[in-house]
């Protein structure tokens, strides 16, 4: 369980593998959230300091075809 940060992220953009899309706040630590594959980030579905879990969805991506 942490708090979510979603960095201001409001808009859609793309992504690649890899790149930090948001952050859990763990206690004193801050864990990236780290994108699973190339595509569009669409808004964040939980709000910034939203209590999430390990498997709450943060982001829907619309994946681009390899």
């Amino acid at each position: 369980m942490g708090i979510f940060r979603h960095e201001g992220q409001r808009e859609t953009r793309p992504v690649r593998r890899g790149d930090i899309i948001g952050f859990v706040e763990v206690g004193p630590l801050r864990v990236p959230v780290a994108c699973p594959d190339d595509g569009v980030l669409l808004p964040p579905i939980e709000q910034d300091g939203a209590l999430v879990g390990y498997s709450t969805p943060l982001f829907k991506i619309d994946i681009t075809p390899h």
